[in-house]
C-alpha cells in the first residue's frame, strides 16, 4: 500500500536531500561522496597511481590517543531507516568497501562543543566501489548501509574506539533512506 505524500519534493543547493515528507517520515537522497559537500564532513579516498606522492588528496588521518585499529567488519543488512547516528571525537575513522560494492554512509555536522546532532545538516552519501571514507573526528554518522543482505567494510579507527569514544544518540524523527 503506497503511503500518502504529504509534501512536495524540496531542493537546496542543487541536490534533492529531502525528496519528500511521507506521513511523519522523511525521505532522504543521496549524493556522491565525492561531492564538495561531504568536505563538511570528511573527506572522500579515491585511487591514486602507484608510487603517488602524499599530497592534500590523500587521507588527513588524526589518532593520537592510542593504537589504530585496522579490520575487516562483517555486517548485516540494517534496512534502510536511520533511527540512530554514533560519532567518535578522539579520532578520524576510515570506511571502506571490502566487497567492493556501492554503499551509503548517513552523517551529520562535526560540532565538537554539542553532544546533540544538528538535524539540519544530516544528508546521505553513496560510496562507489573503489572509494572510501574518512570521516572527520566528532563527524555523526551512520551506515554503512547497502543493498546485500551481509557485507564487508575495512575499518580503520583507535584501538578502543568502540569502548573509550562512542557518543550515540537517537534522533528525534526516523528517516528513510533512498539507496539508489
Amino acid at each position: 500500500m503506497p503511503i500518502a505524500v504529504l509534501a512536495a519534493p524540496i531542493s537546496f543547493d542543487g541536490y534533492a536531500h529531502i525528496i519528500a515528507t511521507k506521513r511523519t517520515m522523511t525521505t532522504l537522497t543521496a549524493e556522491p561522496i565525492t561531492s564538495p559537500h561531504f568536505l563538511a564532513y570528511g573527506q572522500a579516498i579515491t585511487p591514486v597511481a602507484d608510487r603517488s606522492p602524499y599530497g592534500e588528496d590523500d587521507a588527513q588521518l588524526y589518532f593520537d590517543q592510542g593504537p589504530i585499529r585496522f579490520y575487516i567488519e562483517m555486517m548485516e543488512h540494517p534496512g534502510e531507516l536511520l533511527k540512530v547516528m554514533a560519532r567518535h571525537t578522539h579520532c578520524s575513522q576510515c570506511l571502506a568497501s571490502a566487497d567492493a560494492e556501492p554503499w551509503w554512509i548517513a552523517v551529520a555536522a562535526p560540532h565538537l562543543d554539542s553532544d546533540q546532532i544538528d538535524l539540519s545538516t544530516i544528508r546521505l552519501f553513496r560510496v562507489e566501489p573503489r572509494q572510501a571514507v574518512k570521516l572527520s573526528p566528532g563527524t555523526w554518522h551512520a551506515g554503512p548501509y547497502f543493498n546485500s543482505s551481509t557485507a564487508m567494510f575495512y575499518n580503520l579507527e583507535l584501538s578502543n574506539t568502540n569502548e573509550a569514544d562512542h557518543t550515540t544518540r537517537r534522533l528525534e524523527q526516523t528517516i528513510h533512506l533512498q539507496l539508489s
